[in-house]
């Protein structure tokens, strides 16, 4: 009886992993392989990955400071190392 409990959640654990590499929520995959077995880790196998996934999101470009060169990220509207206003 245990050993199939571990197998279940074992392969529960797989539909998870296989989930979070394409992008969707493993922990949901998980519960739902630990649930249906082999149905839920054959769906998570055979979907295509998600959107945001398939989306490269390129770090945000930084800006420099005019004031003292340094790196500000993009949104800063002052300077950390001068303190000045950008």
């Amino acid at each position: 009886m245990m050993f199939y409990v571990i197998g279940w959640v074992a392969v529960g654990a797989y539909a998870g992993r296989v989930a979070g590499a394409k992008g969707r929520n493993p922990v949901r995959w998980l519960l739902l392989g630990a649930f249906f077995g082999p149905l839920a880790t054959m769906a998570a196998c055979f979907m295509p990955p998600a959107l945001a996934a398939q989306k490269a999101n390129p770090a945000p470009a930084r800006r420099i400071c005019p004031h003292c060169s340094n790196e500000l990220s993009p949104t800063a509207r002052m300077c950390r190392w001068c303190k000045r206003l950008v």
